[in-house]
């Protein structure tokens, strides 16, 4: 008996009762291939500008590189079908996706997109008067 069923029932212990790999789905998994790399790409850069003890905006810069490749992912899996399992999967990419971009911000924070709330000079001291 698989010891993960009861954990897992995703497990089957059944040969017969695993899904088919078909072409359609080969095809989608291989249009996917591109944005999997670049995340797993993207995590090994930051591992490695970890190791070396490397700047903390180059670590965010490529966590945010890895949660757009995620978010991508995410949406080229909720484009495959309405299947259940597949939709609760896309999710979670998705939310790795924001925690990725949220984490990457972080520690590489974007420029604000409007200046014009940030206060020029010495606008920022309060005059006396």
């Amino acid at each position: 008996k698989n010891p993960f069923q009861s954990l897992f029932p995703v497990f089957k212990d059944n040969e017969s009762e695993k899904p088919k790999v078909t072409k359609e789905l080969a095809e989608q998994i291989e249009s996917m291939l591109v944005a999997l790399e670049a995340s797993g790409t993207s995590l090994e850069a930051a591992g490695a500008v970890i190791v070396k003890r490397g700047s903390i905006a180059e670590i965010g810069k490529y966590f945010c590189d890895c949660g757009t490749s995620l978010a991508e992912i995410s949406r080229s899996m909720k484009a495959w079908s309405n299947e259940q399992t597949i939709l609760v999967a896309a999710q979670r990419m998705e939310y790795a996706s924001t925690q990725m971009i949220e984490a990457g911000n972080t520690l590489f924070p974007q420029l604000p997109t409007s200046s014009s709330s940030t206060p020029k000079g010495k606008s920022w001291i309060k005059k006396k008067k």
